[in-house]
């Protein structure tokens, strides 16, 4: 399936640049989403800042059934956005990639990707190795490179 933010328009039909590529081979190949290099670890680089705005994937992938499951866990620990990310589960998560400070109270399903991706072996491999990670630095959030994160 497809998730997309209400606000995205796309301009391609998605079996032109995304859906062969997620519907092939094994399911652990089967994600697609866009990251900001720009917001990496390593500035214009790094895929760890992977967006939640435009998701593709086939059923039941294991790296979308636990980014949920790490988000609904979240919430256990906290009332709020603002209590969210320094809650027990996000404690020793590095997030220094997420330069803007304020970003880490809103931006929660990245708090959470990055902790799977710190944390789980087999899900940094599918994140590093096997999942379609799309550049938007080019092309949707082209714009985002000149904001000033400090």
């Amino acid at each position: 399936g497809v998730y997309t933010d209400v606000a995205t328009i796309c301009l391609r039909p998605l079996d032109e640049w995304v859906w062969p590529q997620v519907c092939n081979g094994q399911l652990e190949h089967g994600l697609g989403a866009f990251y900001l290099a720009c917001f990496g670890l390593q500035p214009g680089v790094g895929k760890e800042y992977v967006e939640n705005w435009f998701l593709a994937a086939r059923p039941s992938h294991p790296l979308v059934l636990a980014w949920r499951d790490l988000y609904v866990a979240g919430w256990r620990d906290a009332r709020t956005r603002h209590e969210y990310p320094h809650g027990p589960l996000f404690r020793h998560v590095d997030l220094s990639h997420i330069t803007i400070a304020e970003h880490r109270d809103w931006l929660l399903m990245h708090v959470c990707f990055k902790k799977l991706i710190d944390e789980d072996a087999e899900l940094r491999r599918i994140w590093s190795e096997q999942m379609l990670l799309l550049r938007a630095d080019d092309s949707a959030l082209a714009w985002m490179a000149d904001v000033d994160a400090n």
